[in-house]
């Protein structure tokens, strides 16, 4: 997904000024106006061998707008000159705490410190930093027939992370990128986050706003009205919805040869439109009106397929009346087409199919990114039992970010049936049908994992979710079930009916407390 980056490092033969870099590193020089580019692939590139004085770990920094190396984030190439490391990282400022941050994907990677630590060098500046990539031995390795290879791929990659993260956290604007309407409303964004944070709640709202702002604020807090106004909207023509998938395809979404018998009794073949140019087609000729497509699942169809030639057509300055206008021939059909600037996109993504960096990039170039995060706090008023539902969720959701990525979150949403009903057997039901089962799906059925995530390895066994398998072993013999100890596990149906295996999630501490409680009230 790089290629794009890779593409223009090469055509700046950008590696020619990191040898340069290298180069200077060995030397007392520390002037770099006019020896290096001012721009690369669209960042600001700063390079700085130290002020005044020689630094000890002289660097290379691509910067966005809004990001400085004292206040941002950014990628860069540290050189280590005295242990001869070129080290490609996730930059982190030092002087002060960035208000932006890098995927927790890239968290998961060493730091730079944590790297020099291991290799036995002393550490010197730049430790918070994530390592991307080690170039050891820099200045034999940057003249190897190799290198101009591999430096593109590499920071390709790092470069395509940081238009993600500054996309979607609104600190840049990509060019081109969709652009606010009239109303100050964006015609296509997506919603993303992971399973169960309300994305496709977050859809009704979102078209509502668009299609009737003011009913939408006087009622925004009366979810049953929403609904009902929103069913009469899809109703009545102005909402449309689809689901990608992949066998999703451009005859499905734009138009396509479709057969049927005619009046000879032949088999013909007829141009049907699909969805999009069904919408598009009304919301030409009710110009005055607003149309909402919402799409569930972008991600998990072939984009490039489905759009085709499209893709461009949809961006705020080339739809029909705009001053930069494209018209297409449709390959079908063979007719003339646009796409109208009263027709609003709003795509759902869920995360845990696919990161927004896996994301096809000319989809991304192309809308602006919303995201829905799990929201424990709208569970704290759940209380069952003794039990805050809410912070047990911000627990399991704190263990999941370490051991996996915030992108495999639980959402809220799976827990809300229990404002209705805050009982102990609907959160057995939910454990036991939902959460179980998705962090089996996420973990690959490690369950070893699992049981980390629900603190079962700090419970007694008579309240863990998840227990290693006791062997019999008249089973197979010791030869046998001494090796297979710890690799195999059950599932405890009985103790999802236990408040404590929920308190022991949080805290197993927790458990001893409900205890004293309940004690003094028998005495």
């Amino acid at each position: 997904m790089s290629t794009d980056f890779e593409n223009l490092l090469k055509e700046t033969g950008f590696a020619d000024e990191v040898r340069r870099f290298i180069k200077q590193a060995q030397t007392d020089e520390l002037k770099t106006k006019g020896l290096y580019s001012d721009k690369v692939c669209s960042y600001k590139l700063k390079v700085s061998f130290g002020q005044g004085n020689i630094a000890q770990v002289p660097w290379i920094a691509f910067l966005g707008e809004g990001q400085e190396v004292s206040d941002g984030i950014y990628p860069v190439f540290l050189y280590y000159k005295t242990d001869d490391h070129l080290v490609l990282s996730y930059g982190i400022s030092e002087t002060k705490p960035p208000k932006n941050k890098w995927q927790n994907s890239i968290l998961q990677n060493k730091t730079v410190s944590l790297h020099m630590q291991e290799k036995g060098f002393p550490f010197k500046r730049y430790g918070s930093s994530y390592v991307a990539t080690v170039y050891e031995n820099a200045s034999k390795i940057v003249n190897s027939p190799s290198f101009d290879t591999i430096l593109y791929h590499d920071l390709g990659k790092v470069l395509q992370d940081y238009q993600v993260i500054l996309e979607s956290e609104g600190a840049v604007e990509s060019t081109p990128i969709t652009t606010v309407s009239e109303d100050n409303i964006m015609l296509n964004q997506i919603l993303y986050g992971p399973p169960g944070t309300g994305k496709t709640y977050a859809t009704v709202n979102t078209a509502l706003s668009i299609l009737d702002k003011d009913y939408y604020e006087t009622n925004q807090f009366n979810r049953t009205v929403l609904k009902k106004r929103f069913e009469k909207l899809c109703e009545d023509g102005f909402i449309n919805f689809v689901t990608f998938h992949q066998s999703f395809s451009y005859e499905d979404f734009v138009e396509g040869l479709r057969p049927s018998i005619g009046v000879s009794k032949q088999l013909e073949y007829h141009v049907e439109p699909g969805i999009f140019k069904k919408i598009c087609t009304d919301a030409m000729t009710s110009p005055s009106k607003k149309f909402v497509l919402i799409i569930d699942e972008i991600n998990r169809g072939n984009v490039s397929r489905i759009f085709g030639e499209l893709i461009t057509l949809i961006e705020t300055s080339k739809r029909k009346g705009e001053d930069e206008e494209l018209v297409t021939k449709l390959p079908y059909s063979k007719e003339t087409f646009s796409v109208p600037n009263n027709v609003y996109i709003i795509g759902t993504m869920n995360t845990a199919d696919r990161s927004l960096s896996g994301l096809d990039i000319a989809l991304r170039r192309r809308f602006i990114f919303r995201e829905t995060p799990p929201q424990p706090e709208l569970l704290a008023d759940i209380r069952i039992e003794g039990l805050n539902v809410g912070e047990m969720l911000a627990v399991i959701n704190n263990r999941i970010e370490i051991l996996l990525n915030a992108d495999h979150c639980l959402g809220h949403a799976y827990f809300l049936p229990l404002k209705k009903n805050p009982t102990l057997e609907q959160l057995s039901s939910i454990f036991k049908d939902q959460v179980i089962p998705l962090l089996q799906e996420y973990f690959f059925e490690d369950w070893q994992k699992i049981r980390w995530i629900l603190n079962d390895h700090r419970k007694n066994d008579d309240i863990c979710f998840i227990s290693p398998t006791q062997w019999d072993q008249s089973l197979f013999g010791s030869e046998v079930t001494e090796p297979l100890k710890g690799n195999t596990y059950k599932v405890n149906d009985n103790n999802f009916s236990k408040i404590e295996a929920y308190l022991g999630i949080i805290d197993t501490r927790l458990i001893s407390a409900l205890e004293k409680i309940a004690d003094e009230k028998n005495v």
